[in-house]
């Protein structure tokens, strides 16, 4: 995965759904580097320009400074995926152990 910088990044050519984001992050008087998934809310995509806020962070929709992105990698196709939530609860029971920390330890 590579870094691709936002300089000279325009409206034109800025990156559709999710990718991986490097930010600056308002810490005590100065920025710290952060990696986050994110997305560009593009004005593009509206009919009034003025609606398209630019970076956001993906889960909050909050605004960020983004120096760089990187476009993520294809979702992984898992033996889970087909499967629907009854199924996977009456064949793994509510808290398998798949790799995960249970979330009562």
């Amino acid at each position: 995965m590579q870094l691709i910088s936002v300089e000279g990044m325009t409206n034109e050519t800025a990156p559709k759904g999710k990718v991986l984001v490097q930010y600056l992050e308002p810490s005590w008087g100065r920025y710290s580097i952060e990696m986050e998934v994110g997305y560009y809310d593009n004005p593009l995509d509206y009919e009034k320009p003025s609606e398209g806020e630019g970076w956001k962070l993906w889960l909050s929709s909050s605004p960020i400074k983004v120096t760089h992105y990187a476009v993520l990698p294809e979702k992984q196709e898992t033996p889970f995926s087909e499967m629907t939530q009854k199924e996977f609860i009456g064949k793994y029971g509510d808290f398998p152990n798949l790799g995960s920390v249970h979330p009562n330890m």
